[in-house]
């Protein structure tokens, strides 16, 4: 799953959760996409708004794409 950190044209913001990027273009062009705020469809999404997780093999899939990304380093939750 893919958490996109939408806005439309108005400016207001709002998340939507995606399958994967195939996803979110399919229903973008079917004008399945609407600002819960405004009820405008969606144009464009911020690609600095983009958030998931992916296994090794889906990192590696996403390099072999040339899909840019960052990992973030976890830290182990202790009992303190």
């Amino acid at each position: 799953m893919i958490l996109f950190t939408l806005r439309c044209s108005h400016g207001h913001e709002f998340e939507g959760w995606f399958r994967d990027g195939e996803g979110f273009e399919a229903q973008q062009k079917a004008g399945e996409i609407a600002c819960p705020e405004c009820g405008q469809t969606l144009g464009e999404i911020d690609p600095h708004g983009i958030y998931g997780e992916a296994s090794e093999e889906e990192s590696r899939e996403l390099t072999d794409e040339g899909i840019s990304f960052g990992r973030i380093p976890w830290v182990p939750q202790t009992d303190s």
